[in-house]
């Protein structure tokens, strides 16, 4: 009964999963492709699916194929259901970086199931999810966080400066309008256009 009900419940699960992992998927390949994010993270991807395969083309020992972990496959499937909620979250919420993110999970639970490290080629699942997670366009997106909070300190500095001059000064985040004209504040090293 447990074995049919785990059955049942992975032939669901797994289309559910790709279904999620549709629309982040799309959005990364986008990243690799567009000249706006300069990323190499395609030639990466290529790099961690060729590790995959060079380990999971090599057979298992015959002593751990007897015995699957039971534990290690339970810890891997909880990932993956935590990323399909993660993702689900992110695509209701339209942040495809948040299903990005999750994809280097999922990377780490496939390992896991395809017991990478105990086959004759050992590698590590972990170290297969940190190969992959370098195909994200990772420095764009530290770049733009790091640089709206410079953007936000520097408008409330301008803010602070200009109400000291002009009376008629309204500050909203990074929005200032001074006299009814939008004044933008703008910072080169902050990737805000």
């Amino acid at each position: 009964m447990v074995g049919r009900f785990t059955l049942n419940s992975t032939l669901l699960f797994i289309p559910l999963a790709l279904l999620l992992a549709w629309e982040p998927t799309v959005w990364l390949v986008h990243t690799w492709r567009s000249p706006a994010y300069d990323s190499d993270g395609g030639y990466i991807f290529l790099l961690a699916l060729g590790i995959f395969l060079w380990s999971v083309s090599s057979r298992i020992p015959s002593s751990g194929a007897a015995t699957p972990n039971l534990k290690s496959d339970q810890k891997a499937w909880r990932i993956l259901v935590a990323t399909a909620i993660a993702r689900a979250i992110g695509n209701s919420l339209a942040i495809s970086v948040v299903g990005a993110f999750a994809l280097v999970f999922d990377i780490y639970a496939f390992g896991r199931l395809a017991r990478l490290n105990e086959r004759q080629r050992r590698v590590s699942p972990a170290f297969l999810a940190l190969v992959f997670a370098f195909s994200l366009p990772v420095e764009r997106i530290v770049q733009r966080v790091v640089g709206y909070g410079l953007q936000y300190v520097s408008a409330v500095g301008s803010c602070g400066v200009l109400k000291l001059t002009h009376e008629d000064v309204i500050c909203e985040g990074t929005k200032i309008t001074l006299d009814t004209v939008p004044v933008l504040v703008d910072l080169p090293c902050s990737g805000a256009r």
